[in-house]
């Protein structure tokens, strides 16, 4: 019997006909009504009767109405094991029932504006459309509603209204309060700023960015104020708003290490009459030394000329440009996938920039000029005064590549000063009207490098990079002068700035130390020579303390210990006065004020790119109040918020 009440429970005896007098006897149900007679199953005989037979004649007879029973009759058996579960009181079943109810109806109501959830959400939204200089009506778009609704069903996008009047301002207290507090705690400050007037509103900005080194040698960059200029662009009106931008933000002139501008007069009186040091721009520097000395040949700017008019004759005539790049060219590469680029005076190396893209499709070039309806060409002589100038120019484009970067750094501007003479001194120039041009460059960077090469500070700093040290002066003439004015120099620095309670200083013994009177001039030296000579260990400096005299000697021992100390090739600096700083505590202090300078004020012309992208043909109406929040916030949510990582 339970035998056969196992078999019953099968799906395939609701085909099949079992003999009321035989039970054995199983006769399959559609075989017989197709037949008229009763079809015999052969199922097993006695107590080894199974189903494995049947359930194969009706797969294999009968499979659509095989197919149909059996599904239903798995579904009634689910049925009926959800009724048993029910009745016995599946706890787990009703949580998980009611959590699957509760998330389908949570999915179909969304969040307040203003509820606790959509804050973090908010942040984010707030973020991409700023910091990616999108319009505010973004917000408005169906199709960016319906992304964010894709991702998040139950987050409501918020209006403009909400966002410019609640959200932006939230997420631009949060950012001056994090910059406010870098600046209030650090102890030293490097600022830049420039001058930019929008082309599309006619509205003029001052900006002001700072480079900030901690305690701990971090470094950090930060736009402090975009502010509205509509004045006229005088020293004395920039002298005006720069001390009243630095009253307003809190920022004594004592914290401030340098401004630095670029070499507009107007910036340069203007920074002088707020009494801050400004060494200047160096990458504008570098810009005008070529400018002055690439045009000075003739036949040299005759030549830039012609191909500036080319590039616009290819810029300006869409047949023209057609023409360019479907001309039959036979060549290895496929170049009609380059364009040509055209010289803007006003972009650093941008002359470069266009000869260069001219080389690589030279070809295609002069076949084009053969074809085009221009009389313009380029002759084999002047295609080789073309590579002669990119021979020239290519060791300037590495200075500025490495000095547009946010980890730039002021002290390494006279490695470039004294590298850059040596290098084009090396480099030989046979071709005719290029021996003027590369004259003209060497005579344009000793006049207009000479002021780097005097200036203390740029030297301390120099000095105070570890990659740097003595390098570039122990083969100058008077190495053993310039390390004793950067010795004197620290001594001052670290008095004015760190040691003003400490008044047990003799100023006397200032000069007491007459190592560099002593040293042979003309001897050879070296490092280890330097740091014995200038700044010796005596058996009164051990255990000193901070008796009479202690800051001098222990600013010399830690001196000497610098000098000596063995440095890798190339190391990061900041990585490596983090290491050091606890051994050399006085000398770190001095460290984290000089290493601050950039060497340009590229981050003040950073900024202002990113004006250009808030500040569009249809946003040309965009209130001047409004373009500075937008220009600093965009600006700064790239130096500080994790989306930018």
């Amino acid at each position: 019997m339970a035998n056969n009440h196992r078999q019953l429970k099968s799906w395939v005896y609701s085909l099949v006909e079992i003999d009321q007098a035989d039970p054995a006897k199983k006769y399959c149900q559609p075989c017989s009504e197709k037949t008229g007679e009763k079809f015999l199953l052969k199922c097993g005989a006695g107590g080894k009767q199974n189903t494995t037979n049947l359930i194969r004649h009706m797969e294999v007879r009968h499979p659509v109405l095989a197919a149909e029973k059996k599904a239903a009759y798995q579904e009634n058996v689910q049925r009926l094991e959800s009724l048993k579960r029910k009745a016995q009181g599946d706890s787990a079943l009703r949580q998980a029932n009611i959590k699957t109810m509760l998330y389908q109806e949570n999915k179909q109501i969304k969040w307040d504006v203003s509820d606790a959830r959509s804050q973090k959400y908010h942040k984010r939204l707030c973020e991409y459309i700023l910091g990616s200089c999108r319009p505010i009506n973004t917000l408005d778009d169906p199709f960016f509603v319906g992304l964010l609704h894709t991702f998040l069903p139950q987050y409501r996008v918020p209006s403009r209204t909400y966002f410019v009047d609640k959200i932006m301002p939230k997420t631009q207290t949060e950012m001056e309060v994090k910059i406010g507090k870098l600046v209030k705690d650090c102890s030293t400050i490097a600022l830049t700023s420039d001058i930019w007037t929008a082309q599309h509103s006619n509205d003029a900005f001052i900006s002001l960015t700072a480079t900030i080194i901690t305690h701990d040698f971090k470094r950090y960059i930060a736009v402090l104020r975009c502010k509205h200029f509509p004045e006229a662009h005088t020293g004395a009106n920039v002298t005006d708003i720069i001390d009243n931008m630095l009253i307003d933000l809190d920022i004594p002139k004592s914290k401030i290490f340098c401004l630095i501008t670029d070499n507009a007069t107007v910036m340069l009186n203007g920074i002088e009459d707020c009494n801050i040091y400004n060494f200047g721009c160096f990458l504008h520097t570098l810009h005008l030394v070529v400018e002055k000395a690439v045009y000075t040949q003739k036949g040299v700017e005759n030549l830039l000329t012609k191909c500036k008019e080319i590039v616009r004759l290819y810029k300006k005539s869409t047949k023209e440009k057609t023409l360019f790049e479907t001309v039959e060219v036979d060549e290895e590469i496929d170049s009609s996938k380059y364009r040509l680029k055209q010289e803007i005076s006003i972009r650093w190396m941008s002359v470069l920039h266009m000869i260069k893209q001219f080389l690589k499709v030279k070809n295609r070039v002069i076949c084009w000029l053969v074809e085009s309806s221009t009389d313009k060409t380029i002759t084999g002589q002047e295609w080789i005064k073309l590579e002669g100038l990119v021979k020239l120019l290519q060791p300037l484009e590495e200075v500025f590549k490495n000095f547009s970067q946010h980890d730039a750094t002021a002290s390494d501007i006279l490695k470039y000063v004294y590298y850059l003479p040596i290098r084009y001194s090396q480099i030989s120039m046979d071709i005719h009207g290029l021996k003027e041009t590369k004259a003209q460059l060497l005579m344009k960077m000793d006049e207009k490098f000479q002021k780097y090469k005097d200036d203390d500070n740029l030297i301390i700093a120099t000095f105070l990079n570890p990659n740097n040290k003595l390098r570039y002066w122990t083969k100058s003439g008077n190495p053993d002068l310039t390390i004793e004015s950067v010795r004197q120099q620290i001594y001052r620095t670290y008095r004015s700035l760190f040691a003003e309670d400490e008044e047990s200083v003799d100023q006397e013994n200032e000069n007491d130390y007459d190592g560099f009177e002593n040293h042979g001039r003309h001897g050879a030296m070296n490092e280890d020579d330097i740091a014995e000579t200038l700044f010796p260990v005596t058996k009164s400096n051990v255990g000193i303390g901070l008796s009479r005299f202690s800051i001098q000697e222990l600013l010399d021992n830690e001196l000497k210990e610098y000098i000596n100390l063995v440095v890798d090739a190339k190391v990061d600096y900041l990585n490596w006065w983090q290491d050091h700083k606890n051994k050399m505590p006085k000398l770190a202090l001095i460290a984290n004020r000089f290493l601050s300078a950039p060497p340009s004020s590229v981050e003040s012309e950073r900024l202002f790119s990113i004006g250009g992208l808030v500040y569009t043909p249809k946003r040309s109406r965009l209130l001047p109040k409004n373009g500075e929040s937008l220009i600093t916030l965009a600006a700064n949510l790239k130096h500080f918020s994790d989306m930018a990582e």
